[in-house]
């Protein structure tokens, strides 16, 4: 498949790379759109913001949706056929932080597309916990890929009401 690999500031490289596999819990979702978000402008454009390890290489995209192809070990075969829309953070979820909702701050949060591959390709493997089937939502998947950002815009509004109270 092709998909656009991050190998460092101004260097994003459109490659062959293999169709990767589910491991458990994970599902393999068909990309069908994907959003360039300005986190991703800011990694090509300035020295790493965000470490992706030691190859320093990955597929960028961590706003997307598509359609469940495969699933790993330990998810219902029920997903596959199914559009979806994906989350971009990965948290462990039985930590105290992911307990009371913060999930952000979980010892092991990495977000894909930064840390590990994300939706800038044909395909992509993502967590189960944040794949989120559309059923009869009535999005199209042009819309879904834009979940992620829209997330991010409805939790601000609470910080941002929050923050002018304090102040005030």
């Amino acid at each position: 498949m092709r998909a656009a690999v991050y190998h460092g500031p101004g260097d994003v490289r459109i490659r062959t790379v293999p169709v990767p596999k589910p491991g458990p819990g994970e599902v393999l979702v068909k990309v069908a759109a994907a959003g360039i978000c300005g986190t991703d402008a800011a990694e090509y454009a300035h020295p790493r913001l965000i470490q992706t390890g030691p190859a320093d290489q990955v597929v960028l995209g961590h706003e997307f949706a598509g359609e469940v192809v495969a699933v790993g070990p330990g998810v219902g075969s029920d997903l596959v056929g199914q559009p979806v829309t994906c989350g971009a953070g990965v948290s462990c979820g039985a930590c105290p932080a992911c307990q009371r909702g913060r999930t952000n701050l979980c010892r092991t949060y990495h977000t894909l597309g930064f840390h590990r591959d994300g939706g800038l390709a044909g395909y992509v493997t993502a967590p189960r916990s944040i794949c989120l089937p559309l059923g009869d939502r009535d999005l199209s998947l042009d819309t879904a890929a834009l979940a992620q950002p829209m997330a991010i815009a409805v939790h601000a509004g609470p910080a941002v009401r929050y923050e002018r109270e304090w102040w005030c």
